[in-house]
């Protein structure tokens, strides 16, 4: 702490005339003021200024993870990436897509979530969470009855790595010009929230002509049975108050843990901060298993007492069948996780004694599908043409259901 005759010293020399030197010496007489009186509140003003410092100077010598490794390499080369798979001159095009695709999700009762309403140049989705592959919005809208086909699934049927006029549903639509086609995929949806959804939209709406569910990797991404989805646990967190004391522990330190100076810690004195995929064991796995098979069956009943045309796809999978062997991403950007457990799981269901060993009328199996070019834009999501080939192959199916229905 300066002495007052320190501050008469300063005060000298500070010209009277300079109206900017007046408020320069009001400055200085009130902060000598707040640290005779509060000195506590100066020692922690002082203390919060060394902290960001340390706190900025730390992130100069953060080891960044593997997987932000990545993200940096992609970054520097992404353009022959995204041309290495999209082809010559699309780097462009599909910057843009990646980037609108990503504004996330929005609350809706029941299911959680909804993909959030949008209007991009390759990416447009509906109030009705619905993506848009038609030149007019209100197309992209449901209504319900018998010249609408609704499709449902996760962030491989709303189309994650393409434009809006390169999804499952878009082919799907320029195959069956007579029905619009409203998909109502998104990422993270797998079979229990998309019977939740379905069972809604049919509480609003009259029967559309048909319903197509298709499903696969996310049912064992999200193996846990009860159901969990990508926001029970955020929900949960927030409802249950007789666990706020917890998590307010919790809170801070998560803060705690985001400071660039406690990871650089982490990094250097304690353990790894690796995330650590999640293997689910034979049991969850049979679990999982019985409760896709299961909201088939519900889905499937709700079709027939309905007259609703319900085809249930079993989607192609990068661990299982083809998978990667024609892609074009590089192995350093393919990241399964929890996706591994899906390809344990199609062992066992396509397996002798398997829940899906011999399918129904009503279910389409595309586990093996495959095509010569690359078929994944990234680990999981399939490319422009690989959609036209899964779209091709249940405009058949549903074709000859259509036919059997007499309809």
């Amino acid at each position: 702490m300066l002495p007052r005759v320190c501050v008469h010293a300063i005060l000298v020399d500070v010209s009277l005339t300079n109206p900017f030197d007046l408020i320069k010496i009001w400055a200085i007489n009130v902060m000598f003021k707040i640290i005779d009186k509060h000195p506590a509140i100066f020692v922690l003003i002082t203390v919060s200024l060394i902290m960001t410092l340390l706190n900025y100077a730390a992130g100069f010598f953060l080891e960044k993870p593997a997987e932000h490794a990545l993200i940096q390499q992609a970054m520097r080369d992404q353009k022959a990436v995204l041309e290495n798979i999209y082809g010559k001159g699309m780097a462009k095009d599909y910057k843009i897509v990646l980037r609108e695709q990503g504004l996330g999700q929005r609350y809706y009762p029941f299911v959680e979530y909804l993909e959030k309403p949008r209007k991009g140049k390759f990416v447009n989705v509906s109030e009705q969470g619905a993506r848009c592959h038609y030149p007019d919005r209100e197309s992209c809208t449901a209504k319900g009855g018998r010249q609408e086909i609704w499709i449902f699934g996760g962030s491989t049927t709303f189309g994650y790595g393409v434009k809006d006029s390169e999804t499952i549903a878009a082919n799907l639509g320029r195959m069956l010009p007579d029905f619009r086609i409203i998909n109502f995929g998104a990422g993270g949806y797998y079979s229990t929230i998309e019977r939740i959804r379905f069972e809604n939209l049919l509480t609003e709406f009259p029967p559309p002509r048909a319903a197509i569910f298709i499903d696969g990797i996310n049912d064992f991404y999200f193996f846990n049975v009860p159901d969990k989805s990508i926001f029970t646990n955020s929900y949960s967190h927030i409802l249950n108050s007789e666990e706020q004391s917890d998590s307010l522990v919790k809170d801070i330190r998560a803060r705690l843990e985001g400071l660039t100076i406690y990871r650089l810690f982490v990094q250097k004195f304690g353990h790894s901060i690796k995330v650590v995929a999640t293997s689910a064991n034979h049991e969850q796995i049979l679990k999982a298993i019985h409760r896709l098979s299961l909201n088939h069956s519900i889905i499937e009943s709700i079709g027939d007492k309905l007259g609703i045309t319900v085809l249930n796809v079993i989607q192609p999978i990068p661990l299982y069948g083809v998978g990667h062997k024609t892609s074009h991403v590089p192995k350093e950007r393919l990241n399964f996780g929890d996706h591994k457990n899906s390809g344990v799981a199609y062992q066992m269901m396509f397996g002798p004694n398997g829940d899906f060993s011999h399918p129904n009328s009503r279910t389409l199996n595309l586990a093996n599908l495959g095509i010569d070019e690359g078929m994944y834009v990234d680990t999981v999501h399939y490319t422009p043409l690989f959609n036209e080939k899964i779209a091709s192959e249940i405009h058949q199916k549903i074709s000859v259901q259509f036919a059997t229905n007499n309809d």
